[in-house]
């Protein structure tokens, strides 16, 4: 009889002992956001803002390269709960047009700029969207879903400003 209950009770405590990304039928995101500023990719300042569903529990961090003379933003989100990562890199041109920017994107490379990660316990994740190549307006927010659900969903997404 002890042994039933105990395993009763086991499997009752195990799946609430880890988070998982949590149910978004509310679609709440986080209060809580991380934030950054790079003053010159290219000649562009970026402020960058990272959103996620409420209880995510993650890492984002940004590194820039440079080669030949361009510069390249790498970003990198740590999913803990999941120990997975996801990431793109991000190349912002001044545009031919006035008060606009090009935005090339590619995946996320450079993995060994970011000290610290340990990315042999880590998995790449599989659940984001692939983001396009685009012409944006300065000044005004751009929203990359950086991680999406199976239902199609944001999970986390980063919002960037181009501009001063």
């Amino acid at each position: 009889m002890h042994r039933i209950v105990f395993a009763v009770l086991l499997v009752l405590v195990l799946p609430t002992a880890r988070p998982q990304v949590p149910a978004r039928d509310a679609g709440q995101m986080d209060t809580r956001h991380t934030t950054f500023n790079i003053s010159e990719l290219n000649g562009i300042p970026v402020a960058g803002r990272t959103n996620a569903v409420l209880g995510l529990d993650y890492e984002a961090l940004v590194n820039v390269s440079v080669d030949h003379r361009v510069y390249t933003m790498h970003r990198l989100i740590v999913d803990r709960a999941r120990h997975l990562y996801y990431g793109y890199d991000l190349i912002a041109m001044p545009s031919e047009q006035p008060s606009r920017v090009s935005l090339h994107f590619a995946p996320l490379s450079d993995l060994e700029s970011f000290k610290g990660v340990h990315f042999e316990a880590l998995s790449p994740g599989r659940d984001s969207t692939p983001l396009t190549d685009r012409v944006v307006d300065l000044g005004v927010a751009v929203i990359l879903p950086v991680i999406t659900g199976r239902d199609g969903a944001t999970v986390l997404s980063d919002e960037l400003r181009f501009g001063s």
